[in-house]
């Protein structure tokens, strides 16, 4: 058994008052850089309790796999599948190729800081022996996760008249996005522009897994196989400032580049002066992740 050690820690989020020139209050919780945010680029990390070395052939082959999510968003029971695949169903035959997970809880600054506890998957399989073998062999087996998964970025931001004859107040124009989000698709960069009664930004997404993106609306349960034109993409749900939903292109599934992707979105901001209010910039996706293992396997010496 494995057990995880929860670290329980208490923090204190500050929220400040923010004031617009109409004298309304914004209320933002605000911080530096990544302080008081789950950081990350992880989401589902798995691995086997014990790596399979060699078995016999009169023996059952027993996989273990412990997982757990590092990340910064639920998984919900179903949203998250473990697979096999790789090896030869005529000499290993496992019941259940395929097993789904229950809830997993996320990752979060004040009690789950280490995300959710170990929990473990297992396979058995016999060993059909070919007859006319008799000295040993390898079977490669790959092991699939593949989960439903979102990135939410909470940075904040200025917004003011771009009259030039106004004086200028906002010191900055975004900041406290960090550099990661608890998520293997991290929200990297973000830039905004100005223009009469219209904000424009420019949103950049990085890939920092070390599995595959895929598409949202191709389920967790046809994963193995995914078509190239729905492997790394993912969408966006939705972009706003304050309460205002932005616009947004290219137009979703939107695909990576060498492991980047820009967004443009704009939206109607009318102000008089300046103003400071949060950004919500949410991202859907599906992602697979796969270890493998090689097993040895020895006929059984008949006496």
């Amino acid at each position: 058994m494995i057990f995880v050690k929860r670290i329980f820690l208490t923090v204190f989020v500050l929220s400040f008052l923010l004031f617009g020139c109409s004298g309304s209050p914004l209320s933002s919780t605000t911080s530096s850089g990544s302080k008081g945010k789950v950081t990350g680029t992880e989401g589902v990390v798995f691995g086997f309790l014990q790596e399979p070395d060699a078995v016999r052939s009169d023996q059952i082959l027993n996989l273990v796999v412990v997982y757990s999510n590092k990340g910064a968003r639920e998984i919900y029971p179903g949203h998250l599948r473990f697979c096999l695949t790789g090896y030869d169903p005529s000499i290993l035959s496992f019941s259940k190729r395929c097993q789904i997970t229950p809830f997993l809880e996320k990752k979060d600054i004040l009690f789950n800081t280490d995300g959710s506890v170990d929990h473990f998957v297992e396979w058995d399989s016999r060993i059909n022996m070919p007859s006319n073998v008799n000295t040993g062999f390898k079977q490669e087996i790959t092991i699939n996760a593949c989960y439903k998964y979102q990135t939410i970025a909470s940075p904040v931001i200025c917004i003011e008249d771009d009259n030039p004859t106004l004086e200028k107040k906002c010191g900055f124009s975004v900041k406290d996005l960090g550099n990661s989000q608890g998520a293997p698709i991290v929200v990297s960069k973000v830039e905004r522009e100005l223009s009469t009664n219209r904000v424009l930004v420019k949103i950049e997404v990085t890939h920092k897994g070390d599995g595959v993106s895929f598409n949202p609306n191709v389920g967790v349960s046809n994963c193995e196989n995914i078509n190239i034109a729905h492997r790394n993409v993912f969408n966006v749900n939705q972009v706003k400032i304050g309460q205002t939903t932005l616009r947004c292109s290219p137009n979703n599934p939107i695909r990576f580049n060498k492991g980047k992707a820009t967004i443009f979105c704009e939206g109607n901001l009318k102000t008089s002066n300046y103003v400071v209010t949060p950004m919500t910039i949410s991202l859907g996706y599906n992602y697979k992740s796969e270890i493998k293992t090689s097993v040895q396997i020895n006929n059984r010496i008949k006496i």
